[in-house]
């Protein structure tokens, strides 16, 4: 099976040896996992460092990624029940969004296989929308933390507190972090490049690979998830600009309207579009607190 060969491929190839805090947390004796999040948070590194702590042969376990041109000429419930028909026990699905009805084949994998299923995707989809919620325990993959950052630079390794802790014990904490490091030494460069894993890869490419990720959400995985013309890919990028270089309280939909060259009505669906693929925030005046 063709297949196969790109699953222990993937499986012997070369992963980072830092483990994300996240990967401690996942519950993987639950028979659906969903991890989300923004493009280039390390998702696949995730998978991959799941998938070589396994005590299962190769033949047991099934690593695809639904981008691969590979797979397109494939279901994945057809993947998924000739995977189980060979007595297959754990399936590991990258990019899962890039399949249209993954949400149908993954509720029949659920009910029918055997078998568990770890899959990743964009922050943009909506499984709770897709009779899903019940069958699947979905993780949030966040950006670096400011912690994790100073581990990935190899500035010590630091424990993590819950804030109940860090109310009643934040001047010995404190002075625990700071007799092995002055943090504010490089808060700084956490703000300006820290956000992301590929940081590691050298700061002089940390903005190439960025607008990479950015390019990729807006050109693949908003167009597939939100429905998206892809003949206004160019406004949608437009648009995040504007939205980029415009001072806090200057924007207005009208003159967003206007600049952009997109419709009212249009340009609420992209604004929203471009928060579920994070790469902007909203705040909602509802969610605001009251005072």
């Amino acid at each position: 099976m063709e297949i196969f060969y790109y699953s222990i491929t993937f499986y012997n190839s070369p992963k980072p040896d830092y483990q994300r805090s996240i990967l401690k947390k996942i519950d993987f004796s639950q028979k659906m996992i969903a991890l989300v999040g923004a493009k280039g948070v390390g998702k696949t590194t995730l998978l991959h460092q799941y998938m070589a702590e396994l005590n299962f042969g190769l033949k047991d376990v099934l690593y695809i990624s639904l981008d691969n041109p590979i797979i397109n000429d494939y279901k994945l419930l057809d993947i998924a029940e000739s995977f189980y028909q060979r007595g297959g026990k754990i399936l590991i699905v990258d990019e899962i969004h890039y399949q249209p009805g993954f949400e149908r084949d993954l509720k029949t994998i659920y009910d029918f296989f055997d078998i568990k299923v770890i899959f990743s995707g964009s922050s943009a989809i909506a499984l709770d929308k897709a009779d899903l919620s019940r069958r699947v325990v979905i993780y949030k993959v966040p950006i670096l933390s400011f912690r994790e950052f100073l581990e990935l630079k190899g500035q010590h390794s630091f424990q993590s507190y819950p804030i109940t802790d860090i109310l009643e014990n934040q001047i010995e904490i404190t002075a625990r972090i700071l007799s092995l490091i002055k943090p504010l030494q490089y808060f700084e460069d956490y703000l300006n490049y820290g956000a992301y894993p590929f940081f590691i890869e050298g700061e002089g490419v940390f903005i190439l690979k960025l607008t990479e990720a950015i390019n990729k959400v807006i050109e693949s995985d908003l167009p597939l998830i939100h429905h998206i013309d892809t003949k206004n890919i160019t406004r949608l990028k437009k648009l995040l600009v504007k939205l980029c270089e415009s001072p806090p309280g200057e924007l207005n939909m009208s003159s967003l309207s206007r600049d952009t060259g997109i419709n009212i009505r249009t340009l609420y669906h992209y604004i929203d579009a471009l928060d579920a693929g994070e790469l902007i925030r909203t705040i909602r005046a509802n969610a605001l607190p009251q005072f």
